[in-house]
């Protein structure tokens, strides 16, 4: 949300693949990522923008975070992106990575000892 100006849009969703994993994706319309820059944004401490008077603060850790985590998960997460008109970060789960559930769709899962808050 940092990256994308009042008036702009960001989107979140997720779905099923055709092997049964997940797809969940956060698609922004803010200033977008050069292509040969895709990389770079998931090293660790790896800011863009390294002027004194960059508009956006950050330690550059939060993709290269999410990335481990994801991987952590056998998943992938990866990034497209055109300067000027937005992002997409695509984070991929296979299947055999979640937990079934009976719950009817756009219910969450209620696990043993765990309490799901619907707040933001």
């Amino acid at each position: 949300m940092k990256f994308t100006d009042a008036g702009g849009t960001v989107s979140i969703g997720g779905s099923l693949d055709a092997n049964g994993g997940l797809v969940l994706f956060v698609r922004d319309t803010g200033i977008g990522i050069p292509e040969q820059d895709l990389d770079r944004v998931f090293e660790p401490f790896t800011q863009l923008d390294s002027s004194l008077a960059r508009r956006f603060q950050g330690a550059g850790l939060g993709l290269y975070v999410s990335r481990a985590l994801v991987g952590g998960f056998g998943g992938e997460l990866v990034l497209r992106s055109t300067p000027g008109q937005g992002t997409t970060a695509e984070i991929r789960l296979p299947a055999d990575r979640l937990i079934a559930t009976d719950q009817p769709p756009g219910q969450v899962a209620k696990m043993p000892g765990t309490h799901h808050s619907t707040g933001l």
